[in-house]
């Protein structure tokens, strides 16, 4: 709605009753040692799509610590939602393919040191996240020329993309 038919209204006349138990819960949450909190709300708009609101609450307290009044702003995340939601989806995508392909997704660092290790493929050699993990990659690999061609590359600043059968 416009601004002009929401100043001076009153939150209590909200139609979304849901939102409004959220808001006087979060209200009630606030104290004179914590006065202000924010909250986000799922809506939906006039035409069916899913919006969201944050809403940060400052309740503002006499000298006896009693609330004098509330002030609330209220933002739209709803992009920031949107590709928090998206990316989240997406890592749950890439853990599926992980947890079922014959691949290992990794990472090391500057002395060769596995700082990640996960996939299915850790399955198919034996070896385990944890056991890989904090482990020279020369330790846990042996004759993979190719690999450790491929990775001397990258650290060198290279942009590698490839792929390398390994047998344990």
């Amino acid at each position: 709605r416009p601004a002009d038919e929401i100043i001076g209204t009153s939150m209590a006349d909200m139609k979304d009753a849901e939102g409004l138990e959220r808001m006087r819960a979060q209200l009630s949450t606030l104290t004179p040692e914590h006065p202000s909190a924010s909250f986000d709300v799922p809506l939906t708009l006039a035409d069916g799509t899913k919006a969201y609101r944050r809403w940060t609450d400052l309740a503002v307290f006499d000298e006896h610590g009693q609330v004098r009044e509330y002030l609330s702003v209220g933002r739209d995340v709803t992009a920031q939602k949107r590709a928090e939601l998206a990316q989240r989806a997406s890592e749950a995508r890439l853990r599926t393919v992980m947890s079922s392909a014959p691949v290992v997704l990794f990472a090391i660092d500057q002395n060769r040191v596995f700082t990640m290790a996960e996939g299915h493929g850790l399955d198919l050699l034996n070896v385990t996240s944890e056991y890989v993990v904090g482990s020279r990659m020369d330790a846990i690999l042996k004759n993979v020329d190719a690999f450790f061609d491929a990775v001397e590359r990258t650290l060198a600043g290279e942009e590698v993309v490839g792929t390398v059968k390994i047998a344990r």
